[in-house]
């Protein structure tokens, strides 16, 4: 995988977050809904079809 790939990978994931976050202090986002999002963003891929 190239540098600019992850770099990429990361400016997207940190987007990403800082959204969601800003979601939760809005309240349009519970804080249970904030950390099952961040770690889609951040856990890997999920298998057997359960998000």
């Amino acid at each position: 995988m190239s540098e600019e790939k992850l770099k990429r990978d990361k400016r997207k994931a940190t987007h990403s977050i800082q959204s969601l976050w800003e979601r939760n202090n809005q309240r349009e986002i519970s804080t249970s809904r904030l950390l099952r999002e961040c770690a889609h963003v951040y856990g890997p891929a999920a298998s057997g079809g359960q998000c």
